[in-house]
């Protein structure tokens, strides 16, 4: 089977937020900083404030965690896309973008880009996840090759697509 497609930045990106909302290391380190950060400020506030009552204290440090509980992840999300597109940006990465060609077969999966062409086993793919906006097929932790789902004309294709994956790549 073969397929083409063109990978756009917004692919990769949204590849990067999916792959973070699902890191279990991410979601450790964002929890902790959504804790660490008022509880810091609750410290603070309570023992070198000199002004102010116990009770304007207490409605400091709630309307500061409200805030930041509120806004924490949504300055990270924009943060995570900034970076990435920057990461774009810099340096050569013409083969992450742009027209591919993806070849499956029996034996695993071929990528051809205008500069390169890449060759992996199944056994070399992690998973592979289905979401609303493209197929990741992963090939370590951290990537994946990324096919769009607009590169499927109907929803049936896209589900017989992932449907033949799975049962090809044994995943």
């Amino acid at each position: 089977m073969r397929i083409e497609c063109e990978i756009t930045e917004q692919d990769y990106v949204d590849f990067n937020l999916y792959h973070f909302s699902k890191s279990k290391e991410f979601i450790k380190s964002r929890l902790v900083i959504l804790v660490l950060c008022p509880a810091l400020f609750a410290f603070i506030t309570f023992n070198f404030s000199g002004s102010g009552s116990m009770f304007s204290n207490i409605i400091r440090v709630v309307l500061f965690a409200v805030i930041w509980i509120i806004f924490y992840p949504i300055v990270q999300r924009s943060m995570l896309i900034n970076n990435v597109k920057k990461l774009l940006k810099d340096g050569k990465n013409k083969d992450l973008l742009g027209r591919h060609e993806f070849v499956f077969d029996e034996e695993g999966i071929i990528e051809r880009t205008e500069n390169a062409e890449n060759r992996a086993k199944w056994a070399g793919i992690e998973k592979i996840v289905e979401t609303k906006k493209a197929i990741y097929l992963y090939n370590s932790s951290v990537s994946a090759y990324i096919i769009p789902s607009q590169s499927f004309e109907k929803g049936e294709i896209l589900a017989g697509f992932v449907e033949y994956l799975h049962k090809i790549a044994g995943k």
